[in-house]
């Protein structure tokens, strides 16, 4: 495969998505919670750009996160890069880092026989607390 690269945060990323990971993708997190009590939940939304620009959301409990990321990828696979915040910074809001730049995110695999995505945790799981697995719908 021949492509143009960009460069950034000293890593290589291809211009151009193949046109199956253009559009939006969503994912819902339930935690676990006492019996009737509310359930606190974490609301995961990435839309990805045939350019390989990309917004990624993570809202819900203690978390509210606008992400401007890149995405970079081939037929069968998509891998969601870190950029910044949307507001430009990198740090939280108890001014840490939160993630090391063009640090990966999340990586997505399709699974052929099941017409799914694998989803493989990166950077955003620091807790471990989610799972790999078949996790985000393609919108």
């Amino acid at each position: 495969m021949i492509c143009a690269l960009t460069a950034v945060a000293g890593s290589c990323y291809a211009d151009v998505v193949p046109t199956r990971w253009v559009g939006s993708y969503s994912y819902q997190y339930v935690m676990g919670h006492a019996a009737g009590e509310p359930a606190p939940a974490w609301d995961f939304s990435l839309t990805v750009k045939a350019d390989g620009s990309c917004e990624l959301t993570w809202q819900g409990y203690q978390k509210d996160d606008n992400i401007i990321c890149k995405a970079s990828g081939e037929n069968s696979y998509l891998r969601i890069y870190y950029i910044s915040f949307a507001d430009g910074t990198t740090s939280d809001p108890l001014r840490q880092q939160a993630y090391e730049s063009g640090a990966e995110l999340v990586e997505f695999k399709s699974i052929k026989k099941q017409g799914a995505l694998w989803t493989k945790w990166g950077a955003l799981n620091k807790t471990n607390i989610l799972k790999d697995g078949v996790r985000f719908t393609h919108d």
